[in-house]
């Protein structure tokens, strides 16, 4: 009881923060760097040199004012209400009910672990889409009582799924994308040559390509340094995926759901059960052949910025998924469908995929005879762009035989695919914003429409169920035959 009287109490930022407020008055660093140029013009370094005590008085100002900035911005946490004060001059107030938040979430970075200072981030469906409504820096003590608070409701009626290890470092191997460490790769190698000189960066890329060359044993050291990219940026992703996911633990404890994870950075998650959107079954080729489920939520302030954590379930036997999905968030539970596509209509799920997969090749035995001193990368170059497209087209193939809608209750459970990824969406139906019923000229000959049903986050989502019987789509939604009937009945 003491540690929540504790956090009750006005509070000031951690002291660190004041480093992040000196940067709302960096433009004054302009008055030091234009008397600085006309003094070397004038009289040189001497010159410069005796008007030094300019450029010192206007740092001494930048920093006194991050610190009077950092006095006046306080918080309060309150049982019904997160308040947050701040300005000098012109106050600012921000007082949020706890009812309406959605996601409460630190993040304890690892650089921060010595300063003892973590991120604590609130969020709404009130304010920005592209950040936290409330993102400050505190003291880990008391962000230990804040999340402590909202852990401790009906402590004794708690459920927990954890990871397990060997189950970590398989999602890590799924999840892995070579273009995702590409980026971060060539990020990290400008940025030091941008700070340790050019000469590195150009060092780096030579060392490499020298390292290729030696070791290409006949095979076309341009396809192999794309491989060999390739492979690095996959490594790069896949560690930073088990550092993420190692120690994932989610728990349900009354209405509010925690979910914990990482080695470095360690990340916490309170998130209000009735705030959440929907849950998403996401599953790729690979983790349907081995019977694996990640299971995602869809809630504002989870999944925000890179490297957060959306999933509820990282991974688990499809055998063991409901048991889970029981456990953590009840009354999502997917079902069997009751509205699938008919038979005849499998051209429209593979026409989109078909027209790579027929193109590709053909350019490639074109250009397999017009460069001739090119064959060996264009067979490779090929055989990479060929790849995804007959991957889609197999991600199309299990879409027609799986996609579909169900009703129970008031959730709908809604199975298609998007891109590479298979998804089953459950969705309750006050979380439904529009339903949309699209028919082409083909399909009103057999009395067949696509469904397309928009849920509202921060930003709106889609999920586009094909080919289905138009009079069910109506029964099953409770669509009216007047003229608005693309809107779901009673819907808010």
């Amino acid at each position: 009881m003491k540690d929540v009287q504790t956090v009750q109490a006005e509070k000031r930022l951690h002291p660190i923060s004041i480093v992040s407020l000196l940067s709302h008055f960096l433009y004054l660093l302009l008055i030091p760097l234009v008397r600085g140029i006309f003094a070397v013009f004038r009289g040189g370094f001497y010159e410069w040199l005796s008007g030094s005590w300019i450029d010192l008085l206007v740092v001494f100002a930048i920093v006194s004012l991050g610190v009077i900035n950092w006095y006046f911005v306080r918080y309060t946490v309150r049982p019904d209400h997160f308040i947050l004060k701040r300005g000098v001059f012109v106050k600012k107030r921000w007082c949020i009910p706890k009812n309406n938040i959605t996601t409460l979430s630190v993040d304890d970075y690892f650089w921060f672990k010595p300063f003892r200072a973590v991120l604590l981030n609130v969020d709404t469906y009130t304010l920005t889409a592209n950040d936290f409504d409330i993102s400050i820096l505190i003291h880990k003590k008391d962000a230990d009582c804040i999340l402590a608070e909202d852990m401790t409701v009906d402590a004794r009626k708690t459920h927990t799924y954890r990871t397990k290890s060997s189950y970590v470092v398989v999602l890590a191997v799924l999840l892995s994308n070579s273009f995702a460490g590409i980026i971060l790769l060539s990020t990290f190698i400008t940025n030091a040559g941008k700070i340790l000189g050019e000469q590195l960066a150009a060092n780096i890329y030579g060392t490499l390509t020298a390292i290729v060359r030696k070791v290409a044993f006949g095979i076309p050291p341009a396809a192999l340094l794309i491989a060999c990219v390739l492979l690095a940026g996959w490594l790069i992703t896949f560690v930073s995926n088990i550092i993420r996911y190692k120690n994932f633990t989610a728990s349900r404890s009354g209405d509010y759901l925690t979910i914990t994870s990482g080695i470095f950075t360690n990340r916490y998650y309170s998130v209000s059960i009735g705030a959440v959107n929907y849950l998403d079954i996401r599953q790729s080729i690979v983790t349907r052949l081995f019977k694996l489920n990640p299971v995602y939520l869809d809630c504002v302030g989870l999944g925000k910025r890179r490297g957060d954590v959306s999933a509820v379930i990282p991974i688990c036997r499809r055998r063991n998924m409901k048991t889970y999905i029981h456990m953590l968030v009840p009354h999502l539970q997917p079902v069997k469908r009751q509205l699938k596509p008919n038979a005849g209509s499998i051209f429209k799920f593979i026409i989109d995929p078909l027209w790579p997969c027929l193109l590709l090749p053909a350019g490639i035995w074109v250009l397999y005879y017009v460069l001739p001193n090119w064959r060996s990368l264009t067979v490779f170059a090929g055989i990479c762009a060929c790849i995804p497209a007959y991957w889609w087209m197999a991600v199309r193939l299990v879409d027609f035989f799986t996609s579909g809608i169900a009703r129970d209750g008031d959730n709908f459970t809604l199975r298609y695919s998007k891109g590479f990824s298979l998804h089953t969406i459950v969705i309750p139906k006050q979380k439904i914003a529009q339903v949309t019923i699209r028919q082409s000229i083909l399909q009103k000959q057999d009395n067949r429409c696509d469904v397309i049903v928009y849920t509202d986050n921060e930003r709106r989502s889609s999920h586009h169920c094909r080919n289905l019987l138009r009079s069910d789509v109506y029964n099953l939604f409770e669509l009216k035959e007047a003229h608005d009937t693309n809107k779901l009945k009673n819907c808010a």
